[in-house]
């Protein structure tokens, strides 16, 4: 990031936080809903595994974006929604 126009705190903004917060939903989707449990030992299990990972994320994303708009569950992470919303529900 040294040689990219602007201030420090306008790379941070435009570069570092985007960045950042795709990281943290690739984390979410490897450790919320188990996107990364490849245990089976044939190659179409584990991908159709990956893709109902996939499916879900999608689908909580969607809950997220769409039901939770304007409540404190807006901006809660997929587990945290996946336990209060899904488990206990």
């Amino acid at each position: 990031m040294a040689n990219l126009e602007g201030t420090s705190e306008e790379v941070y903004d435009r570069e570092g936080c985007p960045r950042g917060d795709m990281e943290n939903r690739i984390k979410e989707l490897r450790l919320d809903l188990f996107a990364d449990r490849m245990s089976r030992h044939r190659w179409w299990a584990n991908e159709f595994r990956l893709l109902l990972s996939g499916l879900a994320y999608m689908l909580i994303e969607a809950i997220r974006r769409l039901g939770l708009k304007g409540t404190e569950l807006a901006k809660a992470q997929s587990g945290t929604i996946r336990l209060i919303l899904i488990k206990i529900g």
